[in-house]
Formats: C-alpha cells, structure tokens, sequence
C-alpha cells in the first residue's frame, strides 16, 4: 500500500527482502489507474501540451479521525495522500524530484502533521506546488462518498491540462478546449465506477507475477515517492531546501 514506508531507509529494507525471496513487488499507486489521470498521461505521452513547465495541485480532504493514522509514528497526511500527488506529478512528467522546499502544519493540535505545502523541482527543470490538507472547516462537502478532492494543472509549452482526478481532465491546445477524460460519480463505496481503478491496479499486479515482468510501479518507485515526501518535513524542520538523488 501506499505509502510503502515511513522513511526511504525502511523502503529500501523492503526491496531487500522482496529480492532475495524472489517475490514481486508493487506498491498500490491506484491514482494512476484512475480514468481522469490516466488521460493526462496519455496526452502526455502524445505530447499534446508539450514539455511540462509548472505544476500545482491540491490534496483536499475532510478530518481524519482514524486513531491509527493520528499516532506520531504515522508521520502525517502529506506522506499519507500528499504523496498521490507527488507519484502523479512523476508519472506524468516522466521526470524525477530533486529539490523539496515548504512548510508542514498541526492545524487541529494531533501528533501529526495534517496540513503542507510543498515546492518541487524535478530533474526536467519543471517546478510544481502541492498542498495538501484533512483539515477543511466542518461543513465542507465532498463530492461523493469516500472521495478525496485532488485537483492538478499541468503547464506546457504547447498547451494546459486541468485534472481532477475524480471529474474530467481537460485539455487546452491551439485555441481549443476539450474533454479527454472523465470518471462518472459513484452513489456508493462498492460502486463499479469507484472499484475500477483498484481492479485494474491489482489486475497489473497478478498478471507481473504471473508472467515474471516488472510491476508498473516498483518498490524503487515507491521508495522514490516517500523520500520526497519525508524531504517536505525535513525542509519544515530545518528550514532549508532538500536536495534528493545526491
């Protein structure tokens, strides 16, 4: 699950041991099976917007009460859900982070961080905002049950892609603006339309070990994941910029 650990030390350790078991090993990225953000990669890919020169994104969601995910060794909501974004902004620009910059806050008083924002630059030369938050005002709605609300825009040098992740992804290029994708709302938990992209990522999944190939989204990608995420704290602390890959 994501994410895979707490720290990229304990990722590591995880690889180790899947290695040496000979086991297969994917961490459940499941925002990147999701129609919505599916198509942005494949606009992407087809390079419909061009090279992506900044970013944004914000990770919206309602308090947490979970008394598990409030436990100080749980870290906090950004290394939670925040790092959804941080996969997507990777597999979308195919690019990896190499600077962590921002701010981490305790908004309701918990061991844990439950509010951040974070400036990422990648090895591209694209830079990307994020916020991320499970501290909205009571009284704040969300869309559909058990949906977060994850937004993103992606600036090329050809074109826009606006994103959320559990709307429609819209693209604009050469004057015009058009749907590209779109996932249909969900009356409940167990609806197809919800379960979708977890059916597909788990189907990723058992068909990599049964054919022996490589998961679509290996450990050192979710090692990957939870460094620049554990970065965004270690900037908070220390105030400075994170520098990873180095």
């Amino acid at each position: 699950e994501k994410p895979m650990a707490v720290s990229a030390g304990q990722c590591a350790d995880m690889i180790a041991a899947a290695e040496a078991a000979g086991c297969t090993l994917m961490v459940a990225h499941f925002q990147r099976f999701r129609e919505p953000n599916a198509a942005a990669a494949r606009a992407l890919r087809e390079g419909r917007i061009g090279a992506v020169r900044l970013a944004q994104q914000r990770l919206l969601e309602l308090p947490n009460n979970k008394p598990w995910q409030l436990e100080a060794r749980s870290v906090g909501f950004f290394l939670g859900y925040g790092v959804h974004g941080i996969d997507l902004l990777r597999f979308w620009t195919g690019a990896e982070i190499t600077e962590v910059a921002g701010f981490a806050h305790r908004i309701r008083g918990n061991p844990t961080e439950d509010g951040a924002q974070a400036l990422l630059r990648f090895a591209s030369g694209a830079t990307a905002s994020l916020l991320a938050t499970d501290s909205l005002p009571e009284g704040k709605s969300r869309k559909s049950p058990g949906a977060a609300g994850l937004w993103s825009l992606l600036i090329g040098d050809q074109g826009i892609l606006e994103v959320d992740s559990y709307g429609e992804t819209v693209l604009e290029a050469g004057g015009e603006r058009q749907v590209i994708g779109r996932l249909p709302a969900w009356p409940s938990l167990t609806s197809p339309e919800r379960i979708r992209a977890y059916r597909e990522q788990d189907q990723a999944f058992v068909e990599a070990v049964l054919r022996g190939t490589a998961p679509p989204i290996s450990g050192a990608e979710g090692m990957k994941n939870v460094a620049a995420a554990c970065a965004l704290y270690e900037s908070a602390r220390t105030g400075a910029v994170v520098r990873l890959g180095q």
